[in-house]
């Protein structure tokens, strides 16, 4: 975001000694705190009230209050009609809103007004992402880069605008952010998001491990610095989800060879059984592993992704429960001799279909959230 203005040179030296306090606190996030001191000077004579205003936008949009910044952004522009700070704010205002739609003609405006710029090309780079013009989205990202290369945000809004259409690119852009500032938390947040998007499949090797090692404490920290924030817990929530997806996949992968070897009633069933259950448990242990050892507290966190994800729990106990039905067909058929195992083993493929369909609406709810979450960030 494009930092306040400079108090008009009218402006009493109180009213700029209000100004500049008020600067530093939005600077360091303290909106509400900034919104106060500057309350009494709405009306005053002896303060601009141009900076008065774009002031109050600034700090009502650092506390989290679009409403009251969307008020004093069209102050601004009531007071200078063509003034790009005021459309800027409209446009940011509108979309922490949730109007995105509604953001964008201002943004438009505001990267008009004042094309040397680089905060309100990348920040319409954002919006046109999210509406899908992604022509226009990659243009304003590219001159945002253009007219500020060092800036961690201007990489970030070419991540911003690539994230649905190359991912690849995508994570260059956020990794090019988080050298320029390594504590730029949108790139750390969205690189991790990145990842576990609900379509993108699960990746093997060491290499894939590290990077969820890393995502992981990463979310963590996120997760410390801002503990109302949902996007950090979807994203570790994720990765559990990925592992108990890909640790089922032994179950489904094995059922017809369990159900072709039932036929004969010997060992066969029961090892494969076994074998199926190892790997499941293997892929668990290790997958899960980075999430684990980066939540400090294993058991509320558990307790919380049941909640949240309760699609997906019930899948895999349904699967679970196919898989321990065919070891006690298999178990009973070789200790009794006989070969009725085969019944409960074909059986057996309707808890892991019915643990497929949970899975699948856990999968859909996953992606219209991921949408959402990628909109809001850390909000």
């Amino acid at each position: 975001m494009s930092g306040p203005p400079d108090p008009a040179p009218g402006s009493v030296p109180g009213a700029e000694a209000v100004f500049a306090r008020a600067r530093e606190l939005i600077v360091l996030g303290r909106g509400e705190r900034a919104a106060a001191l500057l309350a009494p000077l709405l009306g005053d004579g002896g303060a601009d009230q141009l900076t008065v205003h774009n002031l109050l936008a600034h700090a009502h949009l650092v506390a989290d209050d679009p409403g009251a910044a969307a008020e004093h952004a069209r102050a601004v522009l009531a007071l200078a009609p063509d003034a790009p700070g005021g459309h800027f704010l409209l446009g940011l205002s509108r979309r922490q809103l949730d109007d995105v739609a509604g953001s964008l003609e201002p943004l438009r405006q505001a990267a008009r007004l004042d094309p040397m710029n680089p905060d309100p090309h990348g920040q319409l780079a954002v919006t046109c992402a999210d509406l899908g013009l992604r022509d226009e989205a990659a243009a304003e990202a590219r001159r945002a880069v253009r007219l500020a290369p060092g800036a961690a945000a201007s990489h970030f809004a070419m991540g911003y605008a690539l994230h649905d259409v190359d991912p690849a690119g995508a994570e260059d852009a956020y990794r090019r952010a988080l050298e320029l500032d390594p504590g730029h938390r949108p790139s750390q947040y969205n690189l991790a998001l990145l990842a576990a998007e609900p379509r993108r499949a699960r990746r093997g090797g060491r290499r894939a491990a590290e990077a969820e090692a890393e995502r992981s404490a990463t979310m963590v920290r996120l997760l410390a610095q801002s503990p109302s924030s949902r996007a950090p817990v979807f994203v570790l929530d994720q990765q559990i989800v990925q592992a108990l997806g890909a640790g089922c996949a032994p179950v489904y992968f094995a059922w017809p060879m369990i159900r072709a070897a039932a036929r004969t009633g010997d060992v066969g069933p029961a090892v494969l059984t076994v074998a199926a259950g190892l790997i499941m448990a293997l892929c668990l242990v290790r997958w899960t592993g980075p999430v684990r050892r980066a939540v400090a507290d294993r058991r509320s966190f558990a307790r919380g992704f049941a909640r949240r994800r309760w699609r997906a729990v019930v899948g895999a106990g349904l699967v679970a429960l196919a898989w321990l039905t065919m070891l006690a067909a298999s178990l009973g058929a070789l200790v009794g001799g006989g070969g009725g195992a085969r019944p409960w083993v074909e059986g057996a493929i309707v808890p892991a279909l019915a643990g497929a369909v949970a899975m699948i609406a856990d999968r859909r709810w996953a992606r219209r959230r991921y949408a959402w979450l990628k909109r809001h960030g850390l909000r």
